[in-house]
């Protein structure tokens, strides 16, 4: 992500608007399903979630401007059967929006 970070801002243009959706999915049942996709899929929703969105914050609270959209799933705020690590990372993107927005 930081390299990703360095090219935006080798851009050097300010960002506005920021649009934040972080996402693959793994389905099936939980006790069949790979760990390793399941881990890579937790590291990509959440973590990738949080250091984009710590950069973009920064960068924006810097010029006291800008903002930021997270995007989802619907999976996030339900029981989602043969989806459950998804659904999981889906309500942690949906709770650290809703935290950073009260901040």
């Amino acid at each position: 992500m930081k390299q990703f970070w360095d090219q935006v801002q080798s851009l050097r243009r300010n960002i506005d608007v920021a649009c934040i959706n972080a996402g693959v999915g793994v389905g099936g049942l939980f006790a069949k399903t790979d760990l390793d996709a399941e881990l890579n899929m937790v590291y990509l929703n959440c973590v990738g979630t949080v250091q984009l969105a710590k950069y973009v914050v920064q960068d924006m609270l810097s010029r006291n401007e800008g903002r930021i959209l997270f995007t989802s799933s619907i999976a996030g705020e339900m029981v989602a059967p043969r989806e459950a690590v998804y659904a999981a990372t889906k309500a942690f993107g949906l709770s650290f929006a809703h935290s950073l927005r009260y901040e």
